[in-house]
């Protein structure tokens, strides 16, 4: 019974994380992020359902389905960490040059060369295209709705975590 219910959430998984490397792949060439993510959502709930009818009449049915969300947000967790992590790009930088970079060196490998600035302003970008924000190139904001939605979910979730640092 536990060896199925595994085998059923397990197998899923993989069919999300490649599917979602190729969505990722796919689209990221085409520069719309909102299609990856859309992506990605229904990947979760389409294997959650397959996962939950999969398991039909098995006591583990509900602890696999949560298993198999788990396994998704620590999919989405990594993926992010290791695609914008700052430090983990300094770390990889710096492995690649034995003796070490100049300060400028390091701020110019950000966001595909174009530096922190360029990287900035790729995020912004990137917050605009979502619907979070007005970017004019020159002005940032004012946030929209769902913006301001999303600012105060992450200020909550700071304050419950009890992040005072966060970047």
């Amino acid at each position: 019974m536990i060896g199925a219910a595994l085998f059923v959430v397990l197998g899923s998984f993989l069919v999300l994380s490649g599917l979602h490397r190729a969505s990722v792949t796919v689209f990221g060439r085409m520069n719309l992020p909102l299609a990856c993510h859309a992506v990605f959502f229904l990947l979760v709930i389409g294997g959650a359902a397959v996962v939950f009818g999969r398991l039909n009449e098995n006591p583990l049915q509900f602890s696999a389905v949560l298993l198999y969300l788990s396994l998704c947000i620590v999919h989405a967790e990594l993926t992010s960490l290791l695609s914008r992590g700052y430090s983990l790009r300094i770390l990889y930088d710096l492995r690649a040059n034995d003796e070490g970079l100049t300060l400028e060196a390091a701020k110019a490998g950000y966001g595909g060369g174009v530096g922190v600035r360029g990287l900035l302003k790729k995020r912004i970008r990137t917050l605009r295209g979502l619907g979070f924000l007005a970017f004019d190139d020159k002005t940032v904001g004012p946030l929209t709705v769902l913006g301001s939605m999303a600012g105060r979910l992450g200020l909550g979730m700071r304050a419950i975590l009890r992040l005072d640092n966060v970047g």
